[in-house]
């Protein structure tokens, strides 16, 4: 059966071809609106402060060796610093492969030989792992990139020249070996015009007139959920919260108390999180105030109804 829509797919309102740039010609129109919030450092970054940041992320990555082409690991947690990190790299040209932070040694030296990596980012606590695994000989060309020290300038460091790299759209931006296919783990490929495409249809599910309206968010609501940023579904969640003005607060390590203190702290109002939370969800709502809550699946699942029965967050 084949099924068709009312909405208009809109085309993404840049020619520009590398996704960062198009995704900041559109987000700076939101000026003074905050992007993201990091309740573990208490860090809170306005959209108009993107442009800078990246500069001076794009300018470190570059002063570093790497430039259009440059294969770039990540063993990251999720962070403000990393998604800066991977918007900058990919506009520089460089092709990001997130890894889980989990993996062992050995699916770490696999990812890194399959995929040719000469750089890998990382945070102080995966150091004595990542510095482990590049004593082996397969490993010991690539170089270590500490994530810390991307952003900043040092005691009179000039401020660093927009660097521009001609890119094209059908490019690889990222290689995602956690990318929500069935199966062992696999290298799939982004392009930035792939990176786009999402993008497109939330804005237009947004910006459209149909006759059965998308439930879409508001600028300025802030979003939380349980999204792994190595994961594509994960980063790419967070690239079309953004392109729609809301405000994205920091998902780390799972911990239930600080997942619970976090909704009320940071008053958000939409969540994106696996089904496997649902549960948890709906037994704490009786305990645990979540004013205007709304929760989105990331997933389709068989729930009971009658699970659902007394509840209408949902």
């Amino acid at each position: 059966m084949t099924t068709t829509s009312d909405v208009p797919l809109i085309c993404f309102p840049s020619a520009e071809k590398s996704f960062t740039r198009a995704f900041l010609e559109f987000a700076r129109k939101y000026g003074a609106r905050l992007a993201l919030i990091d309740p573990e450092t208490k860090e809170r970054l306005a959209f108009f402060h993107l442009d800078n940041i990246l500069d001076q992320v794009r300018y470190h990555l570059h002063q570093r060796g790497i430039e259009k082409g440059t294969v770039v690991a990540t063993h990251c947690g999720n962070s403000i610093d990393f998604i800066l990190m991977c918007m900058a790299a990919i506009d520089l040209g460089a092709i990001i492969v997130p890894m889980n932070p989990a993996s062992t040694l050995f699916e770490i030296e696999k990812y890194l030989i399959v995929c040719a990596v000469e750089y890998i980012v990382i945070e102080p606590e995966y150091e004595p792992k990542i510095k482990e695994l590049l004593e082996r000989p397969a490993s010991k060309k690539i170089s270590i990139v500490p994530l810390e020290k991307l952003r900043g300038l040092q005691e009179n460091e000039p401020v660093p020249p927009k660097i521009e790299t001609d890119l094209h759209g059908d490019e690889t931006a990222f290689i995602f070996f956690s990318s929500g296919t069935t199966g062992p783990p696999k290298a799939i490929r982004h392009s930035h015009r792939t990176l786009l495409a999402p993008l497109c249809q939330v804005m237009s599910t947004t910006l459209s007139p149909s006759k059965y309206p998308i439930p879409s968010l508001l600028g300025g609501n802030r979003v939380h959920g349980v999204l792994p940023y190595f994961h594509a579904g994960g980063l790419i969640t967070v690239f079309c919260m953004l392109v729609e003005g809301v405000t994205v607060v920091i998902n780390r390590k799972w911990n239930q108390y600080g997942f619970l203190r976090i909704l009320q702290e940071y008053k958000v109002v939409s969540l994106f999180r696996p089904c496997s939370l649902l549960h948890f969800i709906l037994i704490c709502l009786p305990i645990y105030i979540f004013d205007g809550l709304f929760a989105y699946l990331l997933v389709s699942f068989m729930f009971p109804r009658d699970s659902l029965a007394n509840d209408h967050s949902f």
